[in-house]
């Protein structure tokens, strides 16, 4: 604790003054005294000071005077603030925008089919072969379809070899498959397609084929297939296609 000064004289201080006089001693006991008055009103606001010789201001913690260790401040928790708590993370907002319009693919352009002048085409039978023409009315073809010239009028009379070009006609015709109503299509020199669908067939014996009524002249166009058939090429089969 801080203990209040002693205020006395020294021999050596009271010698002193003599020479000075009574008075300069008396003051010096004033002065220390208010200086001990001085340094109680600042140690109690926690520390003291005083001019050293020079002038200077010496300050001496109060902790310094007091026997007793001063108490360690107490452990205080900050207040909860809620404001210094980070803002919550937004949550995520889908934004959902329409898809453009999707781009249509214009279809794919196919090139027509390239128009074959002078040629026949069945389908059914697999058929799809260009028309020949024939000089004579007699002689050996190759495989291929020839328009035989010597038929009469509106009768387009094409041959063709069994083994060959009109093996479909022929394996079709014993298999059963040339069937009224099957189609066949001539494209003319001009490029126009003709319809046609089958009215009739026969499987004629040399003789018979040879009285000439299968290649004779119709009084509507048709078209007229003519292949080998039987041992020794000795039949003929005929197969007959008008106007569809």
């Amino acid at each position: 604790m801080l203990k209040w000064p002693q205020f006395r004289l020294t021999a050596s201080a009271v010698r002193t003054d003599r020479k000075r006089g009574v008075r300069s001693a008396v003051s010096r006991v004033l002065v220390s005294a208010a200086a001990s008055a001085v340094l109680v009103m600042v140690a109690c606001a926690g520390a003291w000071s005083f001019s050293g010789a020079d002038g200077a201001v010496v300050g001496v913690p109060l902790s310094v005077l007091s026997s007793d260790s001063p108490a360690a401040p107490p452990h205080m928790e900050p207040a909860w603030d809620p404001s210094l708590l980070p803002d919550p993370t937004p949550t995520p907002t889908a934004v959902i925008t329409a898809s453009p319009n999707p781009t249509v693919a214009s279809a794919l352009k196919v090139a027509p089919a390239r128009v074959v002048k002078n040629s026949l085409a069945i389908a059914a039978l697999g058929i799809n072969a260009s028309i020949k023409g024939m000089s004579t009315c007699g002689g050996l073809i190759s495989n291929a379809v020839y328009r035989w010239p010597c038929a009469g009028h509106n009768n387009l009379y094409l041959l063709g070899h069994a083994y060959g070009v009109f093996k479909p006609v022929h394996d079709g015709y014993h298999a059963g498959r040339l069937k009224t109503g099957m189609i066949a299509r001539y494209t003319d020199a001009s490029g126009k397609v003709h319809k046609y669908t089958l009215a009739w067939v026969e499987d004629l014996p040399i003789a018979t084929w040879g009285k000439g009524a299968t290649w004779a002249a119709t009084s509507g166009s048709v078209i007229t297939l003519q292949t080998c058939d039987g041992p020794s090429d000795s039949y003929r089969i005929i197969v007959r296609f008008v106007p569809a």
